[in-house]
């Protein structure tokens, strides 16, 4: 006695080899879209880029400004008027100390103590506790 049934062969479905012909189709077209347009850039063109991360501060146009800026050691002049431009006012006690200038300032009615690197014009705050 024979138990086993001859069963038919499963044939691919015409519409699986479809979608997958047209993923592969989609994604060389959108290849050569992307590769065209990044060829059409002007050398010249600034590199920029929206990531906040501190490892791409080197293509952010906003970082090379402050940096070249920056070739030379900060003054205590332009370290009080990094301080104004970042919103601190009632500025006092500014002084050289660690790897740049130190000071004590209110920013929105708050008080700071407030550190600037001399080579980066990094503004690195703490909150003084109420007195």
């Amino acid at each position: 006695m024979n138990l086993k049934r001859a069963r038919p062969e499963i044939q691919k479905s015409r519409l699986e080899n479809e979608v997958i012909l047209a993923v592969i189709i989609l994604y060389v077209l959108l290849s050569a879209v992307l590769l065209a347009i990044h060829q059409m850039q002007p050398d010249e063109a600034p590199t920029k880029t929206s990531s906040t991360s501190p490892a791409h501060d080197d293509f952010s146009a906003k970082t090379k400004r402050v940096s070249a800026a920056l070739a030379e050691p900060m003054t205590l002049p332009q370290a009080r008027q990094a301080l104004v431009r970042g919103g601190f006012k009632e500025i006092r006690d500014v002084h050289a100390g660690g790897s740049g200038f130190q000071a004590i300032a209110t920013r929105d009615g708050k008080p700071w103590q407030v550190e600037i690197d001399a080579a980066t014009g990094q503004i690195l705050r703490t909150p003084l506790a109420a007195r």
